[in-house]
């Protein structure tokens, strides 16, 4: 049999770590559990925000503080039913929206309400050919509101298996309290053909960025 010497000291060491574990717990909280807790109270929060019946925003713009401010105030709506790990930063959507669709004005943001170039191979839906490639297997899809062309252009960041790099390391900066748009756009290689389509993204980011400070002197 153990002494009763050895018994004790093992429950006092167990009762040291219980101790020590409570007191790093209270200090330092698992962050799986708090970002649990987060996606219970967001969840309960998009639900009301689902009931209330919130309507999609007008998309109306002349020019191009126009056309950004109305695809913020979509992102901020899209935004109210969806949790925080599921959001895409504004700066990301806002310099792709620019560089794909040269603030609203190309011929499939006018035609087919696409800010995106969002490609569709299922010609029996809606969709637009390109000029020089009427005979091309695909369309630019067709959306029934530049708001709608946003919302699927984020379901396609957060479900397509191209942009398993981009969730992770979003979830990544997410974890750490740090959105670096610029690295995170580095994870959009695949969103375009254009072998310069990352460098060109993060180009406008920093163009929008000098753009707002100037406004703003």
């Amino acid at each position: 049999m153990k002494s009763l010497k050895v018994i004790l000291t093992g429950k006092i060491f167990f009762i040291l770590m219980l101790i020590v574990s409570f007191v790093y717990g209270t200090f330092n909280p698992n962050f799986w559990i708090i970002n649990k807790i987060e996606h219970k109270v967001s969840t309960k929060y998009i639900n009301e925000a689902k009931n209330i019946g919130l309507y999609e925003p007008e998309f109306i713009y002349e020019n191009k503080k126009q056309f950004i401010n109305s695809l913020e105030t979509c992102i901020n709506y899209l935004n109210f039913s969806l949790h925080k790990e599921e959001r895409i930063p504004k700066e990301i959507i806002i310099a792709q929206a620019v560089l794909e669709s040269a603030y609203g004005k190309s011929r499939f943001a006018v035609e087919g309400n696409n800010l995106f170039g969002i490609r569709t191979w299922d010609l029996t839906e809606d969709h637009i050919k390109p000029f020089n490639n009427k005979d091309s297997t695909f369309g630019v899809k067709v959306f029934k509101t530049k708001c709608d062309c946003v919302k699927y252009y984020i379901k396609i960041l957060n479900n397509h298996s191209a942009f398993l790099d981009f969730r992770r390391t979003r979830t990544t900066m997410i974890l750490n309290n740090n959105i670096d748009s610029l690295k995170l756009a580095e994870k959009l290689t695949k969103f375009a053909t254009d072998v310069e389509y990352v460098l060109k993204v993060k180009a406008t980011i920093l163009n929008l960025r000098n753009e707002r400070v100037q406004n703003t002197d």
